[in-house]
């Protein structure tokens, strides 16, 4: 498992760095989106990025196209205001989600509000207004099986929701 979790460490920081280098936001950041596969048993797994409809240019304002997946994306991108401006530390924290969940672990909505916003857009205000308002902070990553020592993992853990990565080849 933990050797599992190394490749996909790998694979979001390959995907991280194409993204910045075309000055692209993937923003749709789900598991539904990445494919894992074996092509022999004893090689390792290949893992491919799917669903390109809602990768924006990074840090130029655009109408908000309101088609993100709003359990993992940051809350620039939850925004429910009409033009959002993506930058490459949304990317970011929707990785850290979703890394933290490859731990076995539930995000803070998941368990203390029981979030689910599929389609419904009063959960998606609900969700909005709690991520902006909640301390990252007390995610807990003491006991995971395995994280990242990668700086861009370490948005969730640094004490202001906002502050950007200090990784000179990918940070805003």
């Amino acid at each position: 498992y933990i050797k599992f979790l190394k490749h996909m460490e790998t694979f979001f920081i390959n995907v991280l760095e194409f993204l910045k280098a075309s000055s692209l936001v993937y923003c749709d950041w789900k598991f539904d989106n990445i494919l894992c596969f074996y092509i022999n048993p004893k090689d390792d797994p290949q893992i491919k990025l799917s669903d390109f409809g809602s990768v924006l240019s990074a840090n130029i304002a655009t109408v908000n196209p309101h088609n993100i997946n709003q359990l993992y994306c940051s809350p620039n991108l939850a925004s429910c205001q009409k033009y959002i401006t993506p930058q490459y530390s949304d990317d970011y924290k929707s990785v850290s989600f979703l890394f933290y969940k490859l731990n076995g672990k539930r995000l803070p909505w998941e368990i203390e509000y029981n979030v689910q916003v599929a389609g419904d857009v009063t959960g998606v205000l609900a969700l909005t207004t709690l991520l902006k308002v909640m301390d990252l902070t007390k995610l807990k990553f003491k006991g995971l099986p395995y994280w990242p020592s990668d700086p861009i993992f370490n948005v969730l853990n640094t004490s202001a929701y906002y502050v950007l990565d200090k990784r000179s080849k990918i940070s805003s």
